[in-house]
């Protein structure tokens, strides 16, 4: 339970207002403040305490609790400029609390900080400026994924992330259509979210029956019961979908799902779009979206892995010159999706990695997962050395002037903040505890993987270590094809005969002497390989190297003997260029899986 019937906290067991107030964070003077409570307060005749805990709620995949998405930001924003107006509240001191969950307190505090930054037109820093110094610190945001967080984002991040997209025109708040957006992000109407003008994120297009019919809801459901993998997002999604309002629910929709694929190409052909990219495995028929006038771009590779350089690169290329509105989509439209969009606006609009993975999940929560987002870590340097000198052509970019700071949507009120008129020597300690707050993250994503890589090495047979290397599924998964699902098997079962082998390899190596061990060599040697000029490495361009004939001599000269446990065994992915001289070895016969 998010409240308890205990007493206050750290505000005692006080009643008054003021003795409530004394550790709240003032936002507007004597207007707007934040603090979080372990019950509900009473209302007050000068004194307005509301909450969004159980208003804007974050429906979250698996670990992830935010940051909250646009509609949240946009609706926190309307409610407190009604608050404002309206002649019960205009005239009291306006309070938003929340719970001691960690979860709460974050995305509350982010919404009243990205409230402070699109209505009163701050920045950042000054947005973020009443909440430095807080104890406890906020709890960092982190991926979609269950396995243990490698990287994390913040609430400045976010911030940053958001004041970034509104100044460069990516985003524009004045043309949000809240009931558009929380519609065509439910899985039986699309699963799809607009990522600034030119691309659209979606997870993949099924020829399956949309899910709200007979067939396609028993199979949901029947899919639903067995609670593995992607199921289990989904059902956290259809908790997402079932947590609207009754009265909203009851009403006619004046837009139309676009789940199944003529509904989705009519869809996308009056939004101007005019290409649709495929990362994933095939789950539908190309064919009626080059019948319908749209291109259609295969750029395969497997999820939850990095882009291979082509892969980037072709990507890029694609984007820099097709004119129009892009679509792209994985499985689920977060991770493969995700990551090639933000390569995109780093490219060619400077965003750090931490700001576009801030970016992309309040506009399209879950985005970026598990490695993708170190990976675009590592790459922030290469994308901006490839920043291009001029600008792209505005029917490729489809950028349009910025409407922020001048929104017509919410006029700039009157109140002035007073951290609006903050001296420099306030902006100079801002930066210098956010940049503090930057490196202990740091040092935090450093620990946890020192810790991960001292957990590999602390176990104690290979086949503990063929289970450590796997990568989670990523959530809001749709119901594959049974062709899918028959190399999904497959894949299991070679994973699994590779398990054994490893087992049996160290289980020979325990009964054999040192000696022995030492005179013979690995079974297998890996290596990488890269056809492209960015040399970022990625499970997805490694090739396997089979031994050479003395090396096979050697071994069955001692056969007593038998090789250490296999190093860097790793499930590689299709292969994109064929490799000279190297024999099929079955895992490149399956596409590499």
């Amino acid at each position: 339970m998010p409240y308890s019937t205990t007493g206050l906290i750290h505000h005692a067991s006080s009643t008054s207002p003021a003795d409530l107030l004394a550790n709240a964070r003032e936002f507007i003077k004597d207007k707007l403040y934040f603090t979080w409570l372990s019950q509900h307060p009473a209302q007050y005749p000068s004194v307005h305490f509301f909450t969004i805990d159980h208003v804007l709620v974050y429906i979250n995949f698996y670990s992830d609790f935010g940051p909250s998405n646009l509609a949240h930001v946009v609706r926190f924003c309307d409610l407190i400029v009604e608050k404002m107006k309206n002649p019960r509240t205009a005239d009291k001191k306006l309070v938003l609390y929340s719970s001691h969950d960690s979860d709460k307190r974050a995305n509350a505090a982010f919404l009243i900080c990205a409230y402070m930054l699109i209505v009163h037109r701050q920045t950042p820093e000054e947005a973020f400026r009443p909440l430095l110094g807080i104890q406890p610190p906020f709890l960092p945001y982190r991926d979609a994924g269950y396995g243990a967080a490698t990287y994390h984002i913040t609430i400045p991040d976010c911030l940053r992330g958001l004041h970034k997209g509104l100044t460069l025109g990516l985003l524009d708040l004045d043309s949000v259509d809240v009931e558009e957006y929380e519609f065509y992000e439910k899985v039986e109407n699309g699963d799809f979210n607009w990522i600034t003008n030119k691309f659209i994120a979606l997870a993949s297009p099924k020829d399956d029956p949309a899910p709200r019919t007979s067939s396609g809801f028993q199979q949901h459901h029947a899919a639903l019961r067995t609670g593995t993998g992607w199921a289990s997002g989904f059902a956290g999604l259809l908790a997402r979908n079932n947590a609207v309002a009754p009265q909203r629910a009851a009403k006619p929709s004046k837009f139309h799902p676009a789940y199944r694929i003529d509904d989705l190409i009519k869809y996308l052909k009056e939004r101007g779009v005019t290409t649709i990219i495929r990362l994933n495995n095939r789950t539908y028929d190309r064919t009626k979206f080059v019948q319908a006038g749209i291109e259609h771009v295969e750029l395969y590779f497997p999820d939850g892995t990095t882009p291979p350089d082509g892969v980037l690169m072709r990507f890029l290329e694609i984007c820099e010159n097709r004119p129009g509105s892009i679509a792209v989509h994985c499985k689920a439209g977060l991770g493969r999706t995700g990551t090639l969009i933000a390569a995109y606006l780093m490219k060619h609009y400077k965003f750090t990695a931490s700001e576009v993975i801030s970016f992309l999940r309040i506009v399209r929560p879950g985005s970026v997962v598990g490695p993708q987002q170190n990976y675009l870590q590592s790459m922030q340097a290469k994308l901006w050395k490839l920043h291009p000198s001029g600008t792209l052509p505005p029917q490729i970019s489809l950028l349009k002037p910025p409407t922020y700071p001048s929104l017509r949507r919410w006029p700039k009120p009157s109140i002035e903040p007073p951290s609006n008129t903050v001296t420099d020597q306030v902006e100079d300690d801002v930066q210098e505890e956010l940049e503090t707050e930057a490196v202990r993250l740091d040092e935090e994503r450093g620990e946890i993987e020192k810790a991960l890589r001292e957990a590999g090495r602390m176990r104690g047979t290979a086949g503990e270590k063929l289970e450590e290397m796997a990568i989670p599924l990523q959530p809001r998964k749709h119901i594959g094809r049974e062709d899918e699902k028959d190399r999904e098997k497959e894949v299991r079962s070679q994973v699994q005969a590779a398990r054994e082998l490893a087992l049996k390899q160290t289980e020979n190596q325990r009964r054999t002497s040192p000696t022995h061990v030492s005179q013979t060599k690995p079974l297998y040697n890996y290596t990488t390989t890269t056809t492209t000029p960015i040399s970022a490495v990625t499970a997805s361009s490694r090739t396997h190297t089979p031994r050479s004939i003395p090396e096979k001599e050697r071994e069955k000269d001692s056969r007593s003997a038998k090789s250490p446990p296999v190093k860097d065994f790793v499930v590689v992915g299709r292969s994109q260029t064929p490799v000279r001289g190297v024999r099929n070895n079955g895992w490149e016969k399956e596409g590499g899986r």
